[in-house]
């Protein structure tokens, strides 16, 4: 594993990248069977090396205590290099500007949902900061590409959870339209969410004719899922599910 804060390897008269020293590092912790694996469930991940998540974020977040601009100056040859710039735009030291800059150039280069995910997942920002959080939210939500889209939702579910926004999520929720599946499957998330928090503002919305009916069953699908949910809950929304079978 790469030093917590020397980045440059010297090899005899060569002097190694902190590009290439990632890309070593990625290369010597590739698991073939893995990565065969994660290629089946990651449409568009383009080149895979197979590395595991916890190898990735150990690379990240070394990489973010060093020379991280170095590294984001680089272009991303693999899925996991897109991975690591993710969490290093979450983790290096940096004004919010500067980090919600970079945010913004990332979710619009998102490609698959591993890479959506990963990142909402890795971006803490403070209270103070959440402002300009919701400002990236209201710029995603309609974009029209699916993972700028899938971003805005699973940030919802993650941080606007809460009497403030719920009215809003909900509406912005209700009204995406897009033929993206992991957009609706995102939707569907962050609905089944606000259903779990918010079930009394959440229930209308399900059964007001606003969703579209796939996006509908596979909120409910993750509902009925939920230990957090009663079983006269689940089953009175599994006959709203198959209601919609009905012509």
């Amino acid at each position: 594993m790469m030093p917590d804060k020397e980045y440059t390897l010297c090899t005899g008269l060569h002097t190694m990248s902190i590009r290439d020293e990632v890309r070593r590092e990625l290369l010597e912790n590739s698991d073939a069977a893995y990565g065969e694996f994660s290629r089946k469930i990651i449409p568009g991940s383009g080149q895979l090396l197979g590395v595991r998540a916890p190898v990735v974020k150990r690379i990240a977040k070394a990489v973010s205590k060093g020379n991280w601009r170095e590294y984001l100056d680089g272009e991303d040859d693999s899925l996991e290099e897109k991975l690591i710039r993710g969490q290093v735009i979450c983790l290096a030291p940096m004004d919010i500007g500067e980090r919600m800059g970079l945010a913004e150039e990332y979710v619009s280069g998102m490609d698959n949902w591993a890479v959506c995910d990963a990142f909402c997942s890795s971006l803490k920002l403070g209270k103070k900061d959440r402002p300009l959080l919701w400002d990236s939210v209201l710029a995603h939500h309609d974009d029209g590409t699916e993972f700028g889209m899938r971003y805005a939702a699973v940030i919802m579910k993650s941080y606007f959870l809460d009497d403030e926004h719920i009215d809003r999520v909900l509406s912005m929720l209700s009204s995406v339209r897009h033929e993206g599946y992991y957009l609706k499957m995102g939707v569907a998330w962050a609905l089944s969410e606000c259903y779990i928090k918010y079930p009394g503002r959440t229930d209308p919305v399900l059964r007001g004719g606003a969703l579209e009916k796939d996006v509908l069953r596979m909120a409910i699908g993750k509902i009925t899922d939920s230990y957090r949910v009663d079983e006269d809950t689940k089953e009175d929304l599994r006959r709203l599910r198959s209601s919609l079978r009905s012509p």
